[in-house]
This record gives C-alpha cells, sequence and structure tokens, in this order.
C-alpha cells in the first residue's frame, strides 16, 4: 500500500467515512468524496512538503465567497496531518456544456462571470503575491525542460533556451501592465462548476494579481476542448467590447496573444512532464491542439520574432512525440 494511501485509511478510520477517490487532474493533491450525515464533502489530501498550498487553498476560497462568488466552503482543517475538508459543489463541470449545441452562450456567461471577478475589488482583501518576470520565467522553463531534451543535445537545449527566454523577457518588458485584477490562473470548464444559481469555481489556490488577459486565455485556448479559431477570436472580441475602452484595446491584445503563446508552451512542457515522470499517457493527445492553438496566436504581429525562432528550433518534425 502506498504511503498516502496509508494516509487516507487511517483518516477514513479517524472520521468515521468511505471515501471514494475522484479521478484527478494533473495535481499533486488528491481528492475523496464521502457523505457523512446526508451531506456530501470532499477531502483533499496532499503530500507534507505541499501543505501551504492547502493554506492558500483556504484563504482564496474565503476571499471569492465574502465577495460573493461561489467555491468549496471550508467544513475542517487539519494542516498537520495534509488535509482539509471542503464542501461538495457537485460533479457537472462547464466541460460538458461547452461542448454542446449552446457552446457560444455558456462560454460568454462564463465570459460575464470572469468579469465580475475581475471588477470586483478583491485585491485588498487578498494578500496574493503579484505575476512577476519570476513566475513567467519559472512557467516557460517547463517547456524547455521537457520539450527540448526530446530532440536536442544539452549543448543545444541551453543555446535555444536562451534565445526564446531573450526573446520572450523582451516581450513582455514592453507590455503595458497596469490595473492589476485577482488572476485565477487555471480558470478553464473543468475547474467551473454547475450550482444551483451560480457557477462554482475550484482550485483557486495559485491566484495571483496581475493582467486581466491571462484568465481569458485560460479560458478561450482550453486545450482539451474543441473550438474554432473563429470562436476563439468572437469571444475575445466579446470581452473586449464589455471589459476594454477603445484607447486600452491595442495595449490589451498584445498582452493577451502573449500570455497566450507563453501559457501554452508552459502547457506542452506540462503535458510531456506528466507523460515522461508521472506515467500519465492521456494528455499527450491533448498536444497537437496546443500547438494548432499556438500557432494561430503567432500569428499576431507582435511576436513575429518569437514566430521565427520557434518554426526554427520547433518545426513540425521536431513536435512528434514517440511514445
Amino acid at each position: 500500500m502506498r504511503k498516502v494511501e496509508k494516509f487516507i485509511s487511517k483518516i477514513s478510520e479517524d472520521l468515521k467515512i468511505k471515501p471514494r477517490k475522484i479521478v484527478g487532474d494533473a495535481s499533486f493533491r488528491s481528492f475523496y468524496r464521502f457523505n457523512k450525515k446526508g451531506k456530501k464533502f470532499i477531502l483533499i489530501f496532499c503530500t507534507k512538503n505541499k501543505k501551504s498550498n492547502l493554506y492558500n487553498y483556504i484563504k482564496i476560497n474565503k476571499i471569492l465567497i465574502k465577495s460573493g462568488f461561489a467555491a468549496p466552503k471550508l467544513i475542517d482543517q487539519k494542516i498537520k496531518k495534509n488535509y482539509v475538508i471542503v464542501e461538495d459543489l457537485g460533479l457537472k463541470s462547464f466541460k460538458t456544456l461547452l461542448s454542446g449545441k449552446k457552446k457560444l452562450k455558456n462560454y460568454k456567461k462564463i465570459i460575464d462571470l470572469l468579469i465580475k471577478i475581475q471588477n470586483k475589488n478583491m485585491l485588498k482583501k487578498a494578500q496574493i503575491p503579484s505575476y512577476s518576470k519570476n513566475f513567467l520565467n519559472n512557467e516557460t522553463k517547463i517547456f524547455f525542460d521537457w520539450f527540448l531534451p526530446m530532440n536536442y543535445s544539452n549543448k543545444k537545449v541551453k543555446l535555444i533556451k536562451n534565445k526564446i527566454n531573450k526573446e520572450i523577457n523582451k516581450l513582455y518588458s514592453k507590455l503595458e501592465l497596469r490595473d492589476s485584477v485577482f488572476v485565477h490562473r487555471d480558470f478553464h470548464a473543468e475547474n467551473l462548476l454547475i450550482c444551483k444559481n451560480k457557477i462554482g469555481i475550484i482550485d483557486s489556490q495559485d491566484a495571483v494579481k496581475g493582467h486581466k488577459s491571462y484568465d481569458l486565455t485560460s479560458l478561450i485556448d482550453d486545450v482539451r476542448i474543441k473550438s474554432s479559431e473563429s470562436l476563439r477570436l468572437n469571444l475575445l472580441n466579446f470581452y473586449i467590447k464589455k471589459n476594454i475602452s477603445k484607447k486600452e484595446i491595442k495595449n490589451f491584445k498584445k498582452c493577451y496573444y502573449f500570455f497566450s503563446v507563453q501559457r501554452l508552451l508552459k502547457i506542452i512542457g506540462i503535458f510531456i512532464r506528466l507523460y515522461k515522470r508521472d506515467g500519465k499517457y492521456k494528455y499527450i493527445k491533448y498536444i497537437p491542439n496546443t500547438w494548432k492553438i499556438l500557432d494561430e496566436k503567432l500569428k499576431y504581429n507582435y511576436l513575429d520574432e518569437l514566430r521565427n525562432i520557434l518554426s526554427q528550433y520547433c518545426n513540425k518534425k521536431k513536435r512528434k512525440i514517440k511514445i
């Protein structure tokens, strides 16, 4: 029996519950659903070295709830024992709705929620870090560490990494990143649940203060949902029309396309890491769509030089993953 399972077995005995493991996403946490006295709960367990993540989870959920949004309420916390218990908001995520006939209508509903979150003054309450060049470089590093070594020697990886990094940091430094908002950082359909009167928001523990385009890219560029280029453009324009002034549009688009490309590079690295390190094969099937959306976003003229570098070192032959 693995160490985590032993912990869960002990917790189950202490609480007199019969938890059922929830098939998780690409997470280091484990989730268990259980019933007690006719009510449904979720037990979230993480390893000792990641317990600070639980503190963030509790803090951000409280801020969202106090601000009028739906997030899991804390029922019990045993941080020393590496777990918390929260209310169960249900099984239905927006992913199924975004694959149906009313796809556009439901996307717009989520964008309306995102705008409300961004326009709510939560940053004074939320003692959360600001998205910085450090965050940027740590995220892009995942691509360098896992994609590039599949095709190049260590010496060549270092050279390519320096070229891409230099260009990404140059582009980032030119962006006007004023007016920070609450950024979820993983704002996609599977983290949005269909509740009775509201949309439930989960997995918010990595929230930061940052640019309003970041969460929009998370939603629109969700590589696990089939969508067209025209739909993605439609959604971008819908958001701009509702939340961006005319004088801000040019800079907003620069930020949007930059963060979109940077996020997609990170996602490719994460999916390869999940496959190579963790043996999670299912994410490999999403990589071709990730490259497809990435190529689409690289067409934006602000990203010309980055597109040239990536087309030189990450062409279609290099993108193939041998299983």
